[in-house]
Protein backbone atom coordinates (compact mmCIF):
# COMPACT_ATOMS: atom_id res chain seq x y z
CA UNK A 1 0.00 0.00 0.00
CA UNK A 2 1.73 3.12 -1.24
CA UNK A 3 1.29 6.47 0.55
CA UNK A 4 1.13 8.14 -2.87
CA UNK A 5 -2.26 6.42 -3.40
CA UNK A 6 -3.66 8.60 -0.60
CA UNK A 7 -4.48 12.27 -0.89
CA UNK A 8 -2.24 14.46 1.31
CA UNK A 9 -5.00 15.03 3.89
CA UNK A 10 -5.46 11.26 4.25
CA UNK A 11 -1.75 10.48 4.59
CA UNK A 12 -1.79 11.81 8.13
CA UNK A 13 -3.87 8.72 9.03
CA UNK A 14 -1.10 6.36 7.89
CA UNK A 15 1.12 4.72 10.50
CA UNK A 16 4.19 2.51 10.00
CA UNK A 17 3.68 -1.21 10.41
CA UNK A 18 5.92 -4.26 10.08
CA UNK A 19 4.74 -7.63 8.83
CA UNK A 20 6.80 -10.81 8.86
CA UNK A 21 6.61 -12.72 5.58
CA UNK A 22 8.28 -15.95 4.48
CA UNK A 23 11.33 -15.47 2.27
CA UNK A 24 14.00 -17.86 1.01
CA UNK A 25 17.25 -16.83 2.68
CA UNK A 26 20.36 -18.86 1.81
CA UNK A 27 18.21 -21.78 0.73
CA UNK A 28 16.02 -21.78 3.84
CA UNK A 29 12.59 -20.25 4.41
CA UNK A 30 12.63 -17.56 7.07
CA UNK A 31 10.12 -15.03 8.37
CA UNK A 32 11.58 -11.72 7.23
CA UNK A 33 10.28 -8.35 8.49
CA UNK A 34 8.70 -6.21 5.76
CA UNK A 35 7.96 -2.57 6.53
CA UNK A 36 5.01 -0.64 5.18
CA UNK A 37 2.07 1.56 6.10
CA UNK A 38 -1.35 0.94 7.65
CA UNK A 39 -4.41 3.19 7.54
CA UNK A 40 -6.12 4.23 10.78
CA UNK A 41 -9.60 5.56 9.97
CA UNK A 42 -10.58 8.78 11.76
CA UNK A 43 -13.60 8.80 14.05
CA UNK A 44 -17.13 9.02 12.72
CA UNK A 45 -18.88 11.05 11.51
CA UNK A 46 -16.68 12.50 8.76
CA UNK A 47 -16.49 16.27 8.57
CA UNK A 48 -18.60 17.09 5.51
CA UNK A 49 -21.09 19.70 4.42
CA UNK A 50 -23.91 17.36 5.40
CA UNK A 51 -26.69 19.65 4.22
CA UNK A 52 -25.22 19.63 0.72
CA UNK A 53 -24.41 15.89 0.75
CA UNK A 54 -27.86 14.87 1.97
CA UNK A 55 -29.45 17.18 -0.57
CA UNK A 56 -27.67 15.36 -3.40
CA UNK A 57 -28.56 12.00 -1.87
CA UNK A 58 -32.24 12.85 -1.38
CA UNK A 59 -33.54 10.66 -4.23
CA UNK A 60 -31.67 7.41 -3.37
CA UNK A 61 -32.32 7.99 0.34
CA UNK A 62 -36.05 8.45 -0.30
CA UNK A 63 -36.23 5.34 -2.50
CA UNK A 64 -34.43 3.19 0.05
CA UNK A 65 -36.56 4.48 2.93
CA UNK A 66 -39.80 3.89 1.01
CA UNK A 67 -38.69 0.36 0.03
CA UNK A 68 -38.01 -0.52 3.65
CA UNK A 69 -41.36 0.94 4.74
CA UNK A 70 -43.18 -1.30 2.25
CA UNK A 71 -41.52 -4.37 3.75
CA UNK A 72 -43.04 -3.60 7.13
CA UNK A 73 -46.40 -4.41 5.56
CA UNK A 74 -45.43 -8.06 5.00
CA UNK A 75 -47.58 -10.34 7.13
CA UNK A 76 -45.32 -11.53 9.94
CA UNK A 77 -47.70 -14.39 10.80
CA UNK A 78 -46.82 -16.24 7.57
CA UNK A 79 -43.33 -17.72 8.03
CA UNK A 80 -41.87 -17.25 4.54
CA UNK A 81 -38.76 -15.23 5.28
CA UNK A 82 -36.19 -17.81 6.44
CA UNK A 83 -35.44 -19.01 2.87
CA UNK A 84 -34.65 -15.39 1.99
CA UNK A 85 -32.25 -15.14 4.92
CA UNK A 86 -30.54 -18.35 3.81
CA UNK A 87 -30.15 -16.85 0.34
CA UNK A 88 -28.51 -13.76 1.79
CA UNK A 89 -25.98 -15.55 4.01
CA UNK A 90 -25.18 -17.84 1.08
CA UNK A 91 -24.49 -14.78 -1.10
CA UNK A 92 -22.36 -13.20 1.62
CA UNK A 93 -20.23 -16.33 2.00
CA UNK A 94 -19.87 -16.67 -1.76
CA UNK A 95 -18.28 -13.21 -1.91
CA UNK A 96 -15.51 -14.61 0.30
CA UNK A 97 -15.15 -17.77 -1.79
CA UNK A 98 -17.22 -20.13 0.39
CA UNK A 99 -19.69 -21.85 -1.93
CA UNK A 100 -22.66 -23.97 -0.84
CA UNK A 101 -26.10 -24.43 -2.35
CA UNK A 102 -29.20 -23.31 -0.49
CA UNK A 103 -30.24 -26.98 -0.25
CA UNK A 104 -26.92 -27.85 1.38
CA UNK A 105 -27.26 -24.99 3.86
CA UNK A 106 -30.80 -26.06 4.72
CA UNK A 107 -29.63 -29.64 5.25
CA UNK A 108 -26.74 -28.46 7.43
CA UNK A 109 -29.33 -26.78 9.66
CA UNK A 110 -30.89 -30.19 10.32
CA UNK A 111 -27.57 -31.54 11.57
CA UNK A 112 -26.71 -33.37 8.36
CA UNK A 113 -22.94 -33.79 8.14
CA UNK A 114 -21.04 -32.95 4.96
CA UNK A 115 -17.48 -33.88 4.11
CA UNK A 116 -16.66 -30.21 3.54
CA UNK A 117 -17.20 -27.27 5.87
CA UNK A 118 -18.91 -24.85 3.48
CA UNK A 119 -22.59 -25.73 4.19
CA UNK A 120 -22.07 -25.59 7.95
CA UNK A 121 -20.04 -22.38 7.61
CA UNK A 122 -22.82 -20.65 5.68
CA UNK A 123 -25.43 -21.87 8.18
CA UNK A 124 -23.29 -20.41 10.95
CA UNK A 125 -23.70 -17.01 9.30
CA UNK A 126 -27.45 -17.16 9.84
CA UNK A 127 -26.99 -18.36 13.41
CA UNK A 128 -24.67 -15.42 14.06
CA UNK A 129 -27.23 -12.99 12.61
CA UNK A 130 -30.03 -14.39 14.75
CA UNK A 131 -27.80 -14.18 17.81
CA UNK A 132 -27.08 -10.54 17.05
CA UNK A 133 -30.75 -9.73 16.52
CA UNK A 134 -31.91 -11.50 19.67
CA UNK A 135 -29.14 -10.23 21.92
CA UNK A 136 -30.22 -7.54 24.41
CA UNK A 137 -26.83 -5.89 23.94
CA UNK A 138 -26.41 -2.79 21.88
CA UNK A 139 -23.58 -2.62 19.39
CA UNK A 140 -20.57 -3.64 21.44
CA UNK A 141 -17.18 -5.30 21.23
CA UNK A 142 -18.57 -8.17 23.28
CA UNK A 143 -21.36 -8.77 20.79
CA UNK A 144 -18.90 -8.66 17.89
CA UNK A 145 -16.79 -11.33 19.56
CA UNK A 146 -19.84 -13.52 20.22
CA UNK A 147 -21.09 -13.29 16.64
CA UNK A 148 -17.61 -13.94 15.26
CA UNK A 149 -17.21 -17.05 17.42
CA UNK A 150 -20.48 -18.44 16.02
CA UNK A 151 -19.23 -17.92 12.45
CA UNK A 152 -16.41 -20.40 13.05
CA UNK A 153 -18.16 -22.85 15.36
CA UNK A 154 -17.48 -26.41 14.23
CA UNK A 155 -15.61 -25.45 11.06
CA UNK A 156 -12.00 -24.98 10.10
CA UNK A 157 -11.09 -21.34 9.50
CA UNK A 158 -8.09 -19.29 8.64
CA UNK A 159 -8.15 -18.09 12.22
CA UNK A 160 -7.57 -20.35 15.18
CA UNK A 161 -8.83 -17.64 17.53
CA UNK A 162 -12.56 -17.30 16.81
CA UNK A 163 -14.20 -14.57 18.83
CA UNK A 164 -10.89 -12.78 19.48
CA UNK A 165 -9.61 -9.61 17.87
CA UNK A 166 -6.52 -10.10 15.74
CA UNK A 167 -3.16 -9.99 17.43
CA UNK A 168 -1.07 -9.57 14.28
CA UNK A 169 -1.02 -7.10 11.35
CA UNK A 170 -3.25 -7.90 8.42
CA UNK A 171 -3.52 -6.82 4.82
CA UNK A 172 -6.07 -7.10 2.03
CA UNK A 173 -4.72 -8.27 -1.29
CA UNK A 174 -3.35 -11.24 -3.19
CA UNK A 175 -1.31 -13.35 -0.71
CA UNK A 176 0.89 -14.48 -3.60
CA UNK A 177 2.03 -10.88 -4.11
CA UNK A 178 2.59 -10.28 -0.43
CA UNK A 179 2.31 -7.36 1.94
CA UNK A 180 4.28 -5.01 -0.27
CA UNK A 181 1.59 -5.17 -2.97
CA UNK A 182 -1.39 -5.03 -0.59
CA UNK A 183 -4.50 -3.26 -1.78
CA UNK A 184 -5.29 -2.05 1.72
CA UNK A 185 -3.65 -2.40 5.13
CA UNK A 186 -5.98 -1.92 8.12
CA UNK A 187 -4.82 -0.53 11.47
CA UNK A 188 -2.17 -2.37 13.49
CA UNK A 189 -3.63 -4.74 16.09
CA UNK A 190 -2.84 -2.53 19.08
CA UNK A 191 -5.20 0.13 17.66
CA UNK A 192 -8.18 -2.17 17.11
CA UNK A 193 -9.76 -2.02 20.59
CA UNK A 194 -9.64 1.77 20.74
CA UNK A 195 -11.07 2.18 17.25
CA UNK A 196 -13.90 -0.22 18.02
CA UNK A 197 -14.62 1.67 21.24
CA UNK A 198 -14.99 4.85 19.16
CA UNK A 199 -17.27 3.05 16.71
CA UNK A 200 -19.31 1.64 19.60
CA UNK A 201 -19.88 5.15 20.98
CA UNK A 202 -20.92 6.44 17.56
CA UNK A 203 -23.40 3.65 16.84
CA UNK A 204 -25.02 3.76 20.28
CA UNK A 205 -25.36 7.50 20.71
CA UNK A 206 -28.55 9.33 19.81
CA UNK A 207 -28.36 11.31 16.59
CA UNK A 208 -31.44 13.11 15.32
CA UNK A 209 -29.63 14.95 12.55
CA UNK A 210 -28.21 12.11 10.45
CA UNK A 211 -30.66 9.74 8.69
CA UNK A 212 -30.49 6.24 10.14
CA UNK A 213 -29.65 4.66 6.78
CA UNK A 214 -26.69 6.99 6.43
CA UNK A 215 -25.51 6.07 9.93
CA UNK A 216 -25.63 2.36 9.02
CA UNK A 217 -23.60 3.03 5.86
CA UNK A 218 -20.98 5.02 7.77
CA UNK A 219 -20.67 2.31 10.44
CA UNK A 220 -20.29 -0.42 7.80
CA UNK A 221 -17.39 1.41 6.18
CA UNK A 222 -15.76 1.96 9.56
CA UNK A 223 -16.02 -1.68 10.61
CA UNK A 224 -14.52 -2.89 7.35
CA UNK A 225 -11.72 -0.31 7.55
CA UNK A 226 -10.84 -1.40 11.11
CA UNK A 227 -10.87 -5.08 10.04
CA UNK A 228 -10.81 -6.26 13.67
CA UNK A 229 -10.55 -10.02 13.17
CA UNK A 230 -8.02 -12.22 11.42
CA UNK A 231 -10.78 -13.69 9.22
CA UNK A 232 -14.50 -13.28 8.66
CA UNK A 233 -14.65 -9.47 8.67
CA UNK A 234 -16.55 -9.21 5.40
CA UNK A 235 -19.24 -11.70 6.40
CA UNK A 236 -19.63 -10.23 9.88
CA UNK A 237 -19.75 -6.69 8.53
CA UNK A 238 -22.59 -7.55 6.17
CA UNK A 239 -24.49 -9.36 8.93
CA UNK A 240 -24.16 -6.20 11.02
CA UNK A 241 -25.91 -4.23 8.26
CA UNK A 242 -28.98 -6.48 8.51
CA UNK A 243 -28.88 -6.21 12.29
CA UNK A 244 -28.42 -2.43 12.25
CA UNK A 245 -31.43 -1.87 10.01
CA UNK A 246 -33.49 -3.42 12.80
CA UNK A 247 -31.72 -1.78 15.73
CA UNK A 248 -32.01 1.64 14.07
CA UNK A 249 -35.79 1.13 13.88
CA UNK A 250 -35.94 0.89 10.08
CA UNK A 251 -37.24 -2.69 10.12
CA UNK A 252 -38.80 -4.85 12.81
CA UNK A 253 -37.23 -8.02 11.37
CA UNK A 254 -33.90 -8.63 9.57
CA UNK A 255 -35.44 -8.69 6.12
CA UNK A 256 -32.73 -6.93 4.13
CA UNK A 257 -29.07 -7.66 3.60
CA UNK A 258 -26.93 -6.17 0.84
CA UNK A 259 -24.88 -9.28 0.06
CA UNK A 260 -26.62 -10.30 -3.16
CA UNK A 261 -26.29 -6.76 -4.50
CA UNK A 262 -22.61 -6.62 -3.59
CA UNK A 263 -22.02 -10.02 -5.16
CA UNK A 264 -23.06 -8.60 -8.53
CA UNK A 265 -21.01 -5.42 -8.07
CA UNK A 266 -17.92 -6.42 -6.12
CA UNK A 267 -15.56 -4.05 -7.89
CA UNK A 268 -17.79 -1.05 -7.18
CA UNK A 269 -18.24 -2.12 -3.55
CA UNK A 270 -14.58 -2.63 -2.74
CA UNK A 271 -13.59 0.35 -4.85
CA UNK A 272 -16.04 2.60 -3.01
CA UNK A 273 -14.77 1.55 0.40
CA UNK A 274 -11.14 1.97 -0.65
CA UNK A 275 -11.73 5.41 -2.16
CA UNK A 276 -13.19 6.66 1.12
CA UNK A 277 -9.92 5.65 2.80
CA UNK A 278 -7.54 6.94 0.15
CA UNK A 279 -9.38 10.19 -0.66
CA UNK A 280 -11.74 10.94 2.22
CA UNK A 281 -13.34 13.68 0.17
CA UNK A 282 -16.97 14.70 0.14
CA UNK A 283 -17.25 13.11 -3.29
CA UNK A 284 -15.79 9.80 -2.10
CA UNK A 285 -18.19 9.63 0.84
CA UNK A 286 -21.12 10.58 -1.35
CA UNK A 287 -20.21 7.86 -3.86
CA UNK A 288 -20.09 5.24 -1.10
CA UNK A 289 -23.36 6.39 0.50
CA UNK A 290 -25.13 6.38 -2.87
CA UNK A 291 -23.94 2.81 -3.53
CA UNK A 292 -25.16 1.69 -0.11
CA UNK A 293 -28.58 3.34 -0.46
CA UNK A 294 -29.07 1.84 -3.91
CA UNK A 295 -28.11 -1.58 -2.52
CA UNK A 296 -30.71 -1.31 0.26
CA UNK A 297 -33.45 -0.20 -2.14
CA UNK A 298 -32.62 -2.99 -4.61
CA UNK A 299 -32.57 -5.72 -1.96
CA UNK A 300 -35.73 -4.47 -0.28
CA UNK A 301 -37.54 -4.73 -3.61
CA UNK A 302 -36.12 -8.24 -4.10
CA UNK A 303 -37.39 -9.33 -0.67
CA UNK A 304 -40.80 -7.83 -1.39
CA UNK A 305 -41.17 -9.79 -4.64
CA UNK A 306 -39.63 -12.99 -3.33
CA UNK A 307 -41.77 -13.04 -0.19
CA UNK A 308 -44.89 -12.61 -2.32
CA UNK A 309 -43.90 -15.69 -4.33
CA UNK A 310 -43.23 -17.65 -1.17
CA UNK A 311 -46.61 -16.69 0.30
CA UNK A 312 -48.29 -17.79 -2.92
CA UNK A 313 -46.37 -21.05 -2.80
CA UNK A 314 -47.51 -21.69 0.76
CA UNK A 315 -51.15 -21.17 -0.24
CA UNK A 316 -50.67 -23.55 -3.16
CA UNK A 317 -49.20 -26.23 -0.87
CA UNK A 318 -52.09 -26.00 1.57
CA UNK A 319 -54.55 -26.17 -1.34
CA UNK A 320 -52.84 -29.25 -2.77
CA UNK A 321 -52.98 -31.23 0.44
CA UNK A 322 -56.60 -30.12 0.87
CA UNK A 323 -57.59 -31.50 -2.54
CA UNK A 324 -58.03 -34.98 -1.04
CA UNK A 325 -59.17 -34.09 2.43
CA UNK A 326 -59.12 -31.18 4.82
CA UNK A 327 -55.52 -30.73 6.08
CA UNK A 328 -55.10 -31.16 9.80
CA UNK A 329 -53.63 -28.49 11.98
CA UNK A 330 -50.54 -30.69 12.31
CA UNK A 331 -50.15 -30.77 8.53
CA UNK A 332 -50.46 -26.98 8.18
CA UNK A 333 -47.92 -26.49 10.95
CA UNK A 334 -45.54 -28.86 9.16
CA UNK A 335 -45.92 -26.88 5.93
CA UNK A 336 -45.25 -23.66 7.81
CA UNK A 337 -42.18 -25.28 9.37
CA UNK A 338 -40.81 -25.85 5.86
CA UNK A 339 -40.80 -22.11 5.27
CA UNK A 340 -39.00 -21.58 8.53
CA UNK A 341 -36.49 -24.24 7.51
CA UNK A 342 -36.84 -25.87 4.03
CA UNK A 343 -35.26 -29.16 5.13
CA UNK A 344 -36.15 -31.53 7.92
CA UNK A 345 -35.74 -34.90 9.53
CA UNK A 346 -38.72 -36.62 11.10
CA UNK A 347 -37.25 -36.63 14.65
CA UNK A 348 -36.14 -33.00 14.34
CA UNK A 349 -39.52 -31.83 13.05
CA UNK A 350 -41.35 -33.77 15.74
CA UNK A 351 -39.27 -32.08 18.43
CA UNK A 352 -39.71 -28.60 16.95
CA UNK A 353 -43.46 -28.99 16.48
CA UNK A 354 -44.12 -30.88 19.70
CA UNK A 355 -45.83 -33.68 17.77
CA UNK A 356 -45.45 -37.48 17.89
CA UNK A 357 -42.98 -38.85 15.35
CA UNK A 358 -45.71 -41.10 13.95
CA UNK A 359 -47.83 -38.04 13.12
CA UNK A 360 -44.92 -36.21 11.53
CA UNK A 361 -43.81 -39.26 9.56
CA UNK A 362 -47.33 -39.76 8.19
CA UNK A 363 -47.57 -36.12 7.13
CA UNK A 364 -44.08 -36.18 5.62
CA UNK A 365 -45.02 -39.23 3.54
CA UNK A 366 -48.11 -37.41 2.31
CA UNK A 367 -46.06 -34.34 1.36
CA UNK A 368 -43.66 -36.61 -0.53
CA UNK A 369 -46.62 -38.08 -2.44
CA UNK A 370 -47.76 -34.56 -3.33
CA UNK A 371 -44.28 -33.63 -4.56
CA UNK A 372 -43.89 -30.98 -1.86
CA UNK A 373 -41.07 -32.83 -0.13
CA UNK A 374 -38.27 -34.94 -1.60
CA UNK A 375 -35.83 -37.25 0.19
CA UNK A 376 -32.40 -35.68 -0.25
CA UNK A 377 -29.75 -37.84 1.39
CA UNK A 378 -30.42 -41.22 -0.24
CA UNK A 379 -29.89 -43.17 2.96
CA UNK A 380 -32.07 -45.87 4.40
CA UNK A 381 -31.81 -44.41 7.90
CA UNK A 382 -31.55 -40.89 9.29
CA UNK A 383 -33.27 -39.51 6.24
CA UNK A 384 -33.49 -35.82 5.42
CA UNK A 385 -36.17 -34.20 3.29
CA UNK A 386 -36.13 -30.91 1.38
CA UNK A 387 -38.83 -28.72 -0.14
CA UNK A 388 -37.57 -28.17 -3.73
CA UNK A 389 -40.12 -25.51 -4.65
CA UNK A 390 -39.20 -23.33 -1.66
CA UNK A 391 -35.50 -23.70 -2.44
CA UNK A 392 -36.14 -22.78 -6.07
CA UNK A 393 -37.83 -19.51 -5.11
CA UNK A 394 -34.91 -18.70 -2.82
CA UNK A 395 -32.36 -19.46 -5.57
CA UNK A 396 -33.96 -17.92 -8.63
CA UNK A 397 -33.17 -14.47 -9.94
CA UNK A 398 -36.06 -12.03 -9.60
CA UNK A 399 -36.12 -9.00 -11.86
Amino acid sequence: MEPDAFLPEQRRHLVPVTVREPRVVEGAVEAVPVEGWAFVPPELPPVLDWERVLGRLWDPLSRASAALARLEGIDATVPVLRPIWIREVQASSEIEGTVATIEEVALAATGHAFERDAPREVWNNLRALEHGINSPQGFSRGLLREMHAILFEGVAGETDRPGEFRQTPAYIGDPRRGFGQARFVPPPPERVEGLLADLERYVNREDRHTPALVRVALAHYQFEAIHPFADGNGRLGRLLVARSLCKEGLLSRPLVSISSYIGRRRAAYYGGLLRVSTHGTEGAWEEWLRFFLEAVADQARDVELRSARLRGLREDMVTRVASRREPSDAMVRLIDALFEQPALSVPGAAERLGQPQTTVRRNVERLVEEGILAEATGGKYDRRYVAPAIIKVAEEEIG
